[in-house]
């Protein structure tokens, strides 16, 4: 005579049967994962355009300057939606491949609903419960007393997500303690569990068949075995459960007690800290604490003196600006910084230096020559006092220079307006201020040739 169905066993078996279909295309959701940041990185790129839609930009030098700025911010937006749109991509190829071997009606792993029955009155035959949450759609159960050397430990739950296991994520189960009194070091509450994830160590592949083949009861059985053992590799070793108040250090930030494997020294002043309260600088490969950060981004300078990566792609305190030729990030060492523009985005050294070799200037800048000018220190010409390179190519009253064409030796450059020479030479006038005024003379001489365009077309009409 068959046994007596037992209706609390049948439920909980016909929802994890539930799960183990669902598991077959559990692929196909989890494309949709990646949804919200694609979402937002498109909406950044929108309101982008929009911004760079309604501004007001203008053929001046401030104007063109403002309009690679917004160019810039467009294009970081672009390149997120282009990441995100590969990753998605890719993520529905790996959806498809899974998916693939539906085709043939394999259906092998899928447990029938009496082998999920079986699982689950083993479970409870073997640990003495096994319940359905039907709110957290979880099934739990727990593991036997645990006693390594001479801690007690006692027992685990193990609770069984399933709708992780429906989306096939291996990690589908989380392990807690029964007891609040459980031996705890920071977030571990065994040597094997953090933050109720399990290091399954040599058990791992045997974990992932059984989980493959549908056998929840096996998977139960090694985390349990598991949970029996002190293997290597632990998160926390054995013997710091249970002391809790036998601490090494102290953090000088937040006063939490601290191991000898926990201590962690902020480079820049050298205090000991916990991990919670530094962050790993990845310029420099060391650990720096809040406090540090936040006086080397007041004074705009590097954490520690030694420190010369300030301003790099990893750098905590602040990021350089691209190259403008290169479009590659470059710590401040690595810049040739424009004295006369330093608000502006400087060039690297190494292109700074193929710039002053073939004697091309800066884009769009009619500083280039002049004092404070990056590409000097490189060997670009210096203007003469008339405003013009030391070697310029002559052809009776017209010459060329800087790659910009042939104009008259009374204009500084055909193709600039107006306003961009105003707005340069004003940039310059603060530089010389900053200096003293030095080359006052100069400075007032050019000032004066380039004040309006009445003024430089009656120039030409005399020179012509």
């Amino acid at each position: 005579m068959a046994s007596k169905i037992n209706k609390r066993f049948m439920k909980v078996a016909k929802r994890l049967h539930t799960a183990f279909e669902r598991r077959i295309v559990g692929a196909y959701k989890t494309i949709f994962d990646t949804f919200p940041d694609m979402s937002e990185a498109w909406l950044g790129l929108l309101r982008e355009k929009t911004r760079v839609e309604a501004a007001d930009i203008r053929p001046t030098q401030e104007g063109m300057r403002e309009a690679q700025r917004l160019l810039r911010q467009l294009r970081g937006y672009v390149c997120a939606v282009k990441n995100n749109s590969g990753y998605l991509v890719q993520r529905i190829d790996n959806c498809s491949q899974e998916l693939s071997g539906a085709d043939t009606g394999d259906y092998s792993t899928v447990p029938s609903l009496t082998d999920c029955y079986d699982q689950i009155k083993a479970l409870e035959s073997e640990f003495g419960t096994c319940q359905l949450n039907t709110q957290l759609n979880t099934i739990t159960t727990m593991s036997h007393d645990v006693q390594l050397g001479n801690i007690t430990f006692g027992r685990y739950y193990i609770q069984i997500d399933l709708d992780k296991l429906e989306q096939n994520n291996h990690s589908f189960y989380r392990v807690t303690p029964v007891s609040e009194e459980c031996p705890t070091v920071g977030e571990s509450t065994h040597p094997h569990l953090m933050n109720g994830s399990l290091c399954e160590g040599e058990g791992a592949s045997a974990i992932a068949k059984a989980y493959a083949d549908g056998r929840l009861y096996d998977c139960c059985l090694l985390i349990n075995s598991i949970l029996q053992t002190y293997g290597r590799n632990p998160y926390v070793e054995l013997d710091r459960f249970g002391h809790d108040d036998d601490y090494d250090y102290e953090c000088e930030t937040c006063g939490t007690g601290i191991y000898e494997d926990d201590r962690f020294c902020c480079f820049a002043c050298d205090r000991t800290m916990c991990r919670g309260c530094v962050s790993h600088c990845g310029a420099v490969g060391n650990w720096v604490c809040e406090e540090c950060l936040n006086n080397a981004r007041d004074n705009d300078e590097p954490c520690v003196t030694s420190c010369h990566e300030l301003g790099s792609h990893d750098c905590f305190v602040r990021e350089n600006e691209r190259c403008p030729e290169c479009d590659d990030v470059h710590p401040d060492r690595e810049l040739a910084k424009c004295e006369i523009m330093p608000t502006e985005a400087q060039l690297c050294i190494d292109c700074a230096k193929s710039l002053a070799e073939e004697q091309t200037p800066c884009d769009s800048c009619l500083m280039h020559g002049h004092m404070g000018c990056a590409l000097i220190a490189f060997g670009y010409p210096v203007l003469n006092t008339r405003n013009h390179p030391a070697c310029v190519t002559a052809r009776g009253r017209q010459h060329m220079h800087h790659n910009l064409g042939w104009h008259h030796v009374g204009l500084f450059h055909p193709a600039q307006t107006e306003g961009d020479a105003r707005a340069d030479f004003q940039a310059y006038g603060q530089f010389l201020d900053a200096r003293n005024r030095t080359d006052y003379t100069r400075r007032q001489r050019e000032g004066l040739t380039m004040v309006n365009s009445q003024q430089l077309a009656a120039l030409v009409g005399e020179n012509s």
